[in-house]
């Protein structure tokens, strides 16, 4: 992209309209300048991003349910999928914090009914830790016996007057704690038994709470998505109107092939990339998240899918950047301003060959100079909006 300096043309058309700016010099711009408005780009996307933290941070976010309410609905089996609906920030049961919208509909009534079932399956919890542990202790030490009984036959077979362990004390010793163990392994399947009748009372008494559950997630997901659309709303009208100023501002100076061009357009991708990551957010945010988790675990199930649409991606971002640079581009290159700089420098746009005023076409590619204007008959400029004998507009002449 070039910069272009402009003098001021006070001459005025013959059709009436002033044609204020005429190119007297062009000059592309240095790497150094590049490098400055990639930097303006960069920065302005990173303060933008801070702009939306503030914006998110200036609303209040609705109130999760609380670990509580996550308790009572693992019960049923629930919320194994909707965790993120719940807040997991408290390690203890009471410093649970009800939202408005379950001391509403009574969930703390319900999980505060729910404690005694709660309290009673810890019990049998920490019971069955502890004789999980006794049976890990009791099988280490029924191991170690055994070897050492295997070592006191050898002892004994070699017939070794010194020997370290006795037979028959190990005998015993190991028959022992084999009982043992048979009467922990009961122990641990009797009380695994009540832990299972106590969960069962426990999911038949959450389960008369399903409905007022079920409706304190969708509640929630209702108040996440009006959050989401103030959100929304509120930073569309910050940075749209923004945008479309730059946007304003970036077309008349590429209309008028201003200097300022460049500038214009690093600020309309700046821009454009905010107000683009706002509307991508927004669609990601009201999309139920559990379409979005199954459609990216069955992509990633499906390896050559992937790899197809990475292939896409490599090939469509090149196009996609191609594109912006030529959208930005186009009006600086186009006919009329590639033949305005090379016609100002004597040379034919297309071969450079050097080239007279009074040529109708270039003498070595043929190139068309000029074309005859419908209204008045003579030559003028191929490519011109305006005649340069009388001034006629060639494109509406043309259109009609």
């Amino acid at each position: 992209m070039g910069l272009f300096f402009n003098k001021k043309n006070e001459d005025e058309t013959v059709s009436g309209v002033y044609a204020p700016y005429e190119q007297i010099d062009s000059k592309r711009t240095s790497k150094l300048g590049y490098f400055f408005l990639l930097l303006m780009v960069i920065f302005g996307i990173w303060q933008g991003n801070m702009f939306l933290a503030e914006v998110q941070d200036s609303v209040d976010a609705p109130m999760k349910n609380s670990d509580c309410s996550a308790r009572l609905a693992n019960a049923i089996g629930l919320s194994f999928t909707k965790n993120y609906y719940y807040d997991r920030d408290y390690y203890s049961e009471s410093k649970c914090a009800f939202s408005p919208r379950e001391l509403t509909l009574g969930l703390d009534r319900a999980y505060a009914n729910a404690v005694p079932y709660f309290e009673k399956i810890n019990t049998f919890e920490k019971q069955l830790s502890g004789l999980n542990q006794q049976r890990y202790t009791l099988e280490n030490s029924k191991r170690q016996t055994m070897d050492e009984y295997q070592v006191s036959l050898i002892e004994e077979m070699a017939a070794r007057g010194d020997t370290y362990f006795n037979p028959e004390e190990l005998g015993t010793g190991y028959a022992g704690q084999k009982e043992n163990l048979t009467q922990i392994n009961g122990q641990i399947q009797r009380v695994t038994a009540q832990k299972e009748a106590a969960v069962k009372e426990l999911s038949a008494f959450v389960m008369t709470y399903r409905p007022l559950l079920n409706k304190a997630e969708s509640e929630y997901v209702f108040d996440v998505k009006q959050y989401q659309f103030i959100l929304f709303l509120i930073s569309v009208v910050l940075v749209g109107p923004l945008f479309y100023f730059v946007w304003r501002r970036y077309h008349a100076a590429r209309l008028t092939r201003s200097a300022y061009t460049i500038i214009w357009g690093g600020a309309v991708a700046t821009f454009g990339f905010i107000l683009a990551q706002v509307m991508l957010v927004f669609v990601y945010e009201i999309l139920p998240r559990e379409i979005l988790e199954a459609m990216f675990s069955f992509l990633a199930e499906l390896e050559f899918i992937w790899t197809l649409l990475t292939y896409f991606g490599f090939i469509l971002v090149p196009l996609f950047f191609g594109f912006l640079i030529y959208f930005i581009q186009k009006k600086l290159y186009n006919k009329q301003a590639v033949l305005m700089r090379a016609l100002k420098n004597e040379h034919c746009p297309n071969c450079s060959f050097k080239v007279t005023p009074d040529m109708n076409n270039c003498p070595i590619c043929g190139y068309k100079i000029k074309s005859q204007c419908a209204t008045c008959n003579h030559m003028s400029l191929d490519g011109g909006t305006f005649c340069s004998v009388c001034g006629v507009n060639r494109r509406i002449e043309t259109n009609s």
